[in-house]
Order: structure tokens, then sequence, then C-alpha cells
């Protein structure tokens, strides 16, 4: 009977040691999950909007809450997926620039944008009032110092009886591009359309048949064209 009781109470000690564990066994293993899941929390992207947002900083640049903190980066000609088709011509190779450019100028079925120093070459001054009569959009961009010889006012005169827009900068400094923008898919740069730049100049014209780095190019000239206060019609 003795050895019975002994048991009895052995038994239900056991009972009651094992029935209080239970419950710090799961609180223990609760808060180890609610640490775990603190650290992934802390570690994995947070969700602003429509943006994945990394300490703080979304991939487009902006930060937490949509405010842009920073400038979107130059397009890439890697993010197209057809390689670029580059042309080149060197005056002093005798490559003949002028007529690489005619050519791509004459392709042009909607849209020509020039932002160019200097213009007085007659042979491209043709090219670009054929272009407008075939139906193109054409703008021309030069420079105000540049354009005041007689070379210059004559070809300005062309291009301006021909029903294309000519403007000028009116900024400190020089527009000093030379550049032709074609349908937003080419872009031609490195050569001024004058006679200098053809017949003495050591020159290379360089043509990148790309849309998006034509269209990009085309962003850039729009803006100018319409900048007001650094830009105007030239008279």
């Amino acid at each position: 009977m003795l050895r019975l009781t002994w048991l009895s109470t052995v038994l239900a000690l056991a009972f009651l040691i094992i029935s209080c564990a239970a419950p710090i066994e799961k609180e223990v293993e609760n808060r180890g999950r609610t640490k775990a899941d603190e650290g992934v929390q802390r570690s994995a992207p947070a969700m602003v909007g429509s943006q994945t947002v990394a300490n703080g900083r979304a991939a487009d640049g902006s930060g937490a809450g949509g405010v842009q903190t920073a400038s979107p980066p130059a397009p890439s000609l890697s993010q197209n997926p057809v390689p670029p088709v580059v042309d080149w011509a060197f005056t002093r190779a005798r490559q003949h620039p002028e007529m690489l450019l005619q050519n791509l100028i004459g392709s042009a079925k909607s849209t020509i944008e020039a932002p160019v120093s200097r213009i007085n070459k007659p042979e491209i001054v043709k090219t670009l009032t054929e272009a407008k009569k075939r139906g193109a959009v054409v703008r021309v961009l030069c420079d105000r110092q540049e354009i005041r010889s007689k070379a210059e006012a004559e070809a300005l005169k062309t291009l301006k009886r021909a029903g294309i827009p000519v403007k000028q900068n009116r900024h400190k400094g020089s527009m000093n591009l030379k550049t032709v923008i074609v349908d937003g898919s080419a872009v031609a740069t490195g050569l001024d359309f004058s006679e200098r730049a053809v017949a003495v100049d050591d020159d290379v014209l360089l043509v990148v048949r790309d849309p998006i780095m034509a269209q990009a190019w085309k962003r850039q000239f729009d803006e100018m064209w319409e900048d007001r206060d650094n830009y105007e019609d030239v008279k």
C-alpha cells in the first residue's frame, strides 16, 4: 500500500512537470519565430505603391513614398535587342562626309531635327528644303554668333522661304551642337553644314542608326526647341 502511494506521488509530480514545461517551450518557440520574422522583414525589400524599394530607394531612383531623389540614368544602346548600324566618314581621308549626310537627310520620311552651329553649304540646304517639300517636318537650331555672316544669312533665308522654322540660342555660350536626327531612328553628328568643315577642316561625320539613341536625342532637341528663355526665332 505504501509502495503504491509512493508510485502515485511520483507519477503526479511527473505529470505536473510536463504540464508546466509545454507552455514554456511553446512561448520560447514563438519568441524565436518572432525574432526570425523581424530579421526577414528588415532584410527584405519593402513595397511602396508599385515600386520595389531597398534601403529607402526605389529601383528608378526615387526615395520612399515616391519622392524623386536622383535623375534617371541616360539610355543605353545595350537596351536595344537589335545592334545599331554605324557609319562614319573623315574629311581628310576624302570619304566625303557631306555625301553621307545628304543621303541621310534625303532618306527622311517624317521628321528632321538639326541643331547645328553653322549652316551655309548650298547642297545641304537644298537637301533640307527638298525634305520639306516631300512633307517632312524640318526644324533647324543655330548659333547666334555663327549665323551673322553673309553666307549663313542667305542659307537661313532659303530655309525660311521653304517654310522651315529656324531658331537661335539666346543664352551665354555657344550652341555648339553639330547634329541631325532623322525620323526618330537615326542620328548624325560631328560635322557642320559649312563649306569650311568639308573643304578645309579635319572633321568626321558619325551616323548611328538606332531608335533608342535617336529618340533620346530627339527628346533633348524638343526640350531645347520649347525653351523660350534660352532660344528664340531667327527674325
